[in-house]
């Protein structure tokens, strides 16, 4: 059975990796240190608007900065709303239910030497919320998702709390 969930899970990883139609530039998803899938887009401006956006929802006390409750009221928010069976844990059958919903369809892999495919697929960052299932079990718990959470607030953050700029620093990969 751990065999279905490792083809399922490297086919999403293998997924975000295919090749745009030939003229149109790459499009990249926009995801919330979270890992809430916000579009997809090629264009920095349009990155930062998303980020931006997601930003302000998340800092309620308009300081300019996340403060741990901020952080996690967004992850736990998250993680209730990808949880839609309500049996406390998230799996890649829930991700990619709700992937569906909030991100467009994806045009199909070009084909590509396989050597090239291969190394989008090996540079490509870990899923933003599977990366979470610490004991490997298929499946992310509140707790494994809250000390992921937990880290990359701390990665994320200047002098106690991220502010806005770091948050949109993530654009610049663009």
């Amino acid at each position: 059975m751990r065999g279905v969930y490792l083809a399922i899970l490297l086919a999403m990883l293998a997924s975000g990796c295919s090749r745009p139609p030939a003229g149109q530039p790459a499009q990249r998803s926009v995801i919330s240190p979270n890992g809430e899938p916000l579009g997809r887009t090629d264009n920095p401006a349009r990155c930062e608007e998303l980020l931006g956006a997601w930003f302000a929802s998340t800092d309620r006390d308009n300081d300019g900065r996340l403060s741990d409750a901020e952080w996690l009221a967004d992850a736990e928010g998250w993680f209730r709303r990808v949880d839609a069976d309500r049996d406390g844990f998230v799996t890649v059958s829930e991700l990619t239910a709700i992937r569906r919903v909030t991100e467009p369809e994806q045009p199909p892999p070009q084909p590509g030497p396989r050597g090239d495919r291969n190394r989008q697929i090996i540079d490509r960052a870990p899923d933003p919320v599977m990366a979470a299932d610490t004991n490997l079990d298929f499946r992310v718990s509140p707790a494994e998702f809250r000390l992921l959470s937990e880290k990359r607030h701390g990665l994320k953050s200047r002098d106690g709390a991220p502010d806005r700029a770091s948050i949109l620093a993530d654009c610049r990969r663009y």
